[in-house]
């Protein structure tokens, strides 16, 4: 949400400077591409596998675990190779819809 907040009111700001006044609708669908690209990021990021490896406790952690009163400490090696890729996908898709969209679309209305 803070994604579509952010990028419309930049959009909106860079057409009030550039042309005099705010393009709403343009600012709007700013925002949307910026959603759009973080929806796809998301939704790719699935696509890197979970590889959880158990992380040892200390005395009284191992032994609360043994005795089954907390469960195991586990860790997804792979997270931060899932948000690199959730933020490129983002961040590639966002320019390119933008991209489309500026091109298509020059000059102020």
């Amino acid at each position: 949400m803070y994604g579509f907040t952010v990028s419309t009111a930049a959009s909106a700001v860079r057409t009030s400077i550039k042309c005099g006044k705010a393009n709403v609708e343009s600012a709007l669908l700013s925002g949307l591409f910026s959603s759009a690209g973080g929806i796809i990021g998301r939704y790719s990021g699935l696509l890197v596998p979970t590889n959880r490896v158990k992380i040892e406790r200390g005395y009284f952690g191992s032994l609360a675990e043994k005795w089954g009163i907390i469960g195991a400490k586990l860790k997804d090696t792979n997270q931060a190779y899932r948000t690199r890729i959730e933020t490129g996908v983002g961040v590639t898709t966002e320019n390119i819809l933008s991209g489309e969209f500026v091109s298509s679309k020059c000059g102020c209305n």
